[in-house]
């Protein structure tokens, strides 16, 4: 079954600019899927999840050729999504992972890859992030928020903005949103640094009621 997926969102700020980098310069012509697996380590330990891979090439059909793709791309981690899941908010379908589904892997420790299906995760030429949220943000996603405000903030990014606290109302919710592109934007700080500072800002936001979520080479 391939279920399409209608936006990118990304949290990751390494995974956003990677993924801006190649809406620059992509097009058409690229193939975005999201593989399940089985990844197994040198160490004996296997994982089973998903990930995403978007690629010029044609989907790969087995762990070797994902292999390949690692290496010829100097991959050094693999994340690996034990779970996914899918919300309903905002608009469009989309897959999200609980925080601690999340696993990232040294490409370096890992001894085969079983593939074991695929999916698309692009709608219209364009591909699609997966979400790394808190499980109660997931459930939140699933019910209609009470106000939805987003702010452009670049060429191919914006933020969305979602309010479950009715005390928020949209005019508060828009002198919130957008903020998170000082971070994003910030060439003193590293991607690490830009993630840590993303995390907590959204952690925050989270406990007044609020999900923010960065959007990457939307239309």
């Amino acid at each position: 079954m391939q279920i399409r997926l209608f936006h990118k969102f990304c949290l990751d700020i390494t995974a956003c600019l990677a993924l801006n980098a190649f809406l620059a310069t992509a097009g058409a012509g690229f193939y975005c899927e999201i593989y399940r697996v089985n990844v197994i380590l040198k160490n004996g330990a296997s994982i089973y999840g998903f990930f995403h891979i978007i690629s010029f090439d044609p989907p790969y059909e087995t762990g070797t050729r994902i292999q390949d793709f690692i290496k010829s791309n100097q991959m050094t981690t693999l994340t690996i999504y034990r779970k996914l899941q899918t919300v309903r908010y905002p608009k469009g379908q989309i897959f999200a992972a609980a925080r601690e589904d999340v696993v990232k892997v040294r490409t370096s420790d890992i001894k085969t890859i079983e593939y074991l299906s695929r999916m698309e995760c692009q709608s219209e030429n364009e591909p699609s992030e997966i979400l790394s949220l808190p499980q109660r943000a997931i459930n939140l996603l699933q019910q209609v928020p009470f106000a939805v405000v987003e702010t452009k903030t670049g060429d191919n990014s914006s933020e969305v903005c979602l309010s479950y606290n009715r005390q928020i109302s949209k005019p508060e919710l828009r002198r919130v949103c957008g903020k998170g592109k000082k971070m994003e934007f910030n060439s003193k700080l590293t991607a690490q640094e830009i993630d840590v500072r993303l995390k907590q800002r959204f952690d925050g936001l989270f406990n007044m009621g609020i999900i923010v979520i960065q959007l990457t080479g939307t239309k």
